[in-house]
């Protein structure tokens, strides 16, 4: 697997943990250390278990499996979820 990432995919990165900070909701007695391991760590999470279709699908069509890949899954992910937090 190829671990380079594009500019383009930090920044679906920081607009996933975005979307995360605006889908979360926040209770009073939440700590911060709970508050920024949901923040963040779901993101990274998401890109991490997107991995597995990635390199399911790669290997079939015998493409070398790209980190990019699997964090523009993830973020179709983030965009299901904005859209059904909205709706």
């Amino acid at each position: 697997m190829d671990f380079r990432t594009e500019w383009s995919s930090f920044l679906l990165l920081i607009l996933m943990v975005v979307i995360q900070f605006v889908t979360y909701a926040v209770d009073i007695s939440v700590s911060i250390p709970n508050f920024l391991v949901h923040i963040i760590g779901i993101p990274i999470l998401v890109v991490a278990l997107a991995c597995i279709p990635v390199l399911i699908i790669c290997y079939f069509i015998k493409v070398i499996p790209d980190i990019d890949y699997s964090i523009r899954l993830a973020f179709v992910y983030f965009i299901y979820l904005i859209i059904r937090h909205f709706i």
